[in-house]
């Protein structure tokens, strides 16, 4: 090529960012100057992952409250640490001797922290009934027609505490704030049906529950709210309890409403549900069902003990792709707890932090004043900048085997996931991978923009209590998250 042609495609190619920036301002600007912003903060970056180039920016470097965009951060580490290959082992055992079809001895099943246990929403885990069914097959199989001792469920490869410390009451006892211990079944949650009126203000009733859980008890003061609400009723209870209170209110209508809750002690409901099909499938049980953490507090130590079946899940990176596709907090608390047993032998929340701090700051990220509570970001507490997580992104990026790991995970504005119904109508459709965040107060997205002159753009934007519906941000938020791809 010419010099003269060298320096035309320069002009050319600094005109378009020129041209790129200045887009990405005005919508900046638009944002900043809305009304719904004045009681808001926001924390935003974008940065030409090709040149280096800062594209936007605002309070970059200020920690913000950022969701469930925190699930790319523990799931890019995981997937480095552990391997995309990993895969959580789910075993049934005895304790004793089986004689003559009787097993003198305890039946365990011990768990290695698999999220996807006796789950129906990922290819590759078997339903919660048809696991149980397989547990019951297993021990047919060796000819066991009779249990002297216990059935229990054992939980203990994960550290007690099921949920991260600084999660809200009000999260507890619904699907999304679910503990995760080291064993689990479908997802750790139940439905709860109610049935209900058209007219606003009545009181509902429950009709069924789904699984049946043992020795769980509603207090139901759910009513229905006024025409055009959505699900506003919440299940307050904390791991380990067995009361749940319903307050709040669901949508005005003719037929059932479901809404979903947390499994108060999933170690203790495998051990149950398992009792429930052997005694169905006229199998003797002499003794009680318990789990490994009560027998603990009992000092009573898992004996040695004799596998009868071993059970994997699918690979981490079909457990990463559906965390981050579809937020699911179970997975990203579960890998977080194996993180940190991988690289801290410590299968707690703590040490997964810790190895999260330490695989970005090995990769030259600096993570001073971010703040992280737990693998999900649905800690209130947890608090990180728009530039931590670009220079995290951009690790991602450079990394070619995580960034083929990790890039696939992400939903496609306007196509897949979170991002589904976003950008849906715009010229963005499809040129955003990425992961959304919301909580009360919170909207948030982070990933990867293809822009118009072909460049990688990596991003994240924040904001923090605005005075809006979080719908309504949402759409504020798109000619934004457009203008990275002009």
């Amino acid at each position: 090529m010419s010099r003269l042609g060298l320096i035309l495609l320069s002009l050319f190619c600094v005109a378009s960012l020129t041209a790129q920036n200045k887009s990405a301002q005005a919508a900046l600007d638009k944002l900043l100057a809305d009304p719904v912003m004045q009681s808001a903060s926001m924390t935003l970056h974008a940065v030409d992952l090709k040149d280096g180039r800062t594209i936007v920016s605002h309070r970059s470097r200020a920690a913000h409250t950022p969701a469930s965009i925190m699930k790319v951060v523990t799931s890019a580490a995981a997937l480095n640490v552990l391997g995309a290959d990993f895969r959580f082992e789910t075993r049934l055992a005895y304790s004793g001797e089986i004689s003559n079809g009787v097993l003198d001895g305890d039946l365990y099943i011990i768990g290695s922290g698999d999220p996807t246990w006796g789950s129906d929403e990922l290819e590759g885990a078997k339903p919660f009934d048809a696991q149980i069914r397989e547990l019951v097959a297993a021990i047919q199989q060796v000819g066991i027609t009779e249990i002297t001792g216990s059935i229990i469920g054992d939980g203990t490869a994960y550290e007690s505490a099921v949920n991260a410390p600084t999660w809200q009451w009000n999260d507890l006892g619904n699907y999304y704030g679910a503990g995760v211990s080291g064993l689990n079944i479908n997802e750790n949650r139940y439905k709860l049906t109610f049935d209900r009126s058209t007219s606003p203000g009545v009181k509902t009733s429950i009709i069924s529950l789904e699984p049946q859980l043992p020795y769980v008890r509603f207090q139901n003061e759910v009513t229905t709210g006024p025409q055009g609400s959505r699900d506003e009723a919440y299940i307050f209870g904390a791991p380990l309890n067995y009361e749940r209170a319903i307050r709040g209110t669901i949508p005005p209508g003719s037929k059932p409403f479901t809404i979903k809750g947390s499994i108060p002690d999933p170690p203790f409901f495998v051990a149950y549900s398992l009792a429930q099909k052997l005694a169905q499938a006229k199998i003797k049980i002499s003794n009680r069902v318990t789990t490994q953490r009560i027998r603990n507090l009992d000092n009573q130590p898992q004996a040695q003990v004799t596998t009868l079946a071993t059970y994997n899940s699918p690979p981490l990176s079909a457990i990463a792709d559906r965390c981050n596709k579809e937020s699911i907090n179970l997975y990203a608390e579960s890998m977080l707890k194996a993180l940190g047993k991988k690289a801290k032998n410590s299968a707690s929340t703590e040490a997964g932090v810790e190895a999260v701090y330490d695989f970005y700051e090995s990769r030259g990220v600096n993570m001073k004043a971010a703040f992280i509570e737990d693998g999900s970001g649905l800690s209130p507490r947890t608090a990180i900048s728009a530039r931590h997580i670009t220079d995290i992104l951009s690790v991602i990026s450079r990394d070619q085997i995580l960034a083929t790991q990790v890039k696939p995970s992400l939903a496609v504005a306007g196509e897949s996931g979170t991002l589904k119904y976003i950008l849906k109508n715009s010229q963005a459709k499809g040129k955003i991978q990425g992961k959304s965040g919301s909580m009360t107060r919170v909207r948030a997205y982070a990933g990867y923009a293809t822009a118009a002159n072909g460049h990688e753009i990596a991003f994240c934007v924040i904001v923090n209590n605005f005075d809006c519906k979080s719908s309504v941000m949402r759409k504020k938020l798109e000619p934004l998250l457009e203008a990275l791809t002009k």
